[in-house]
């Protein structure tokens, strides 16, 4: 996953005609085998979706599983971009169950939710 990628998909989310910036945002790293990403590129994506970010208001966040040290390292890097230049909160985690406490869930209803999401993904890579 690039940077780029992630930004697409962040905005692809906030431009769905359904989506609601008050229901947190939970995204899954663990399926991610190569991220390429660093400190200015994140800075980057991030003041190009300056615009969506600002939809978020106060108590908004998105909780971020991390699916091994790299990917929480990079994630952590987001969140203090995020966190300093908007509402919206992220918040790193590298448990499920710290997760669904993030969202408040149980353990149970977050696995039921991600086996869910996974059934819902198409097989394989996304086309390029």
């Amino acid at each position: 996953m690039t940077v780029s990628e992630a930004r697409q998909g962040f905005v692809d989310i906030v431009a769905h005609p359904e989506f609601d910036p008050a229901i947190p945002i939970f995204a899954v790293l663990r399926g991610v085998t190569e991220l390429v990403a660093d400190f200015p590129g994140i800075f980057g994506a991030v003041q190009a979706v300056r615009k969506q970010i600002k939809r978020f208001g106060p108590g908004s966040k998105c909780v971020i599983l991390a699916g091994n040290e790299v990917h929480y390292g990079v994630a952590r890097m987001l969140e203090q971009i995020v966190d300093a230049m908007s509402q919206l909160r992220i918040r790193v985690v590298a448990r499920a169950d710290e997760a669904a406490k993030a969202l408040g869930l149980t353990v149970e209803a977050l696995e039921a939710l991600m086996q869910a999401a996974e059934r819902a993904l198409p097989e394989g890579p996304p086309d390029a």
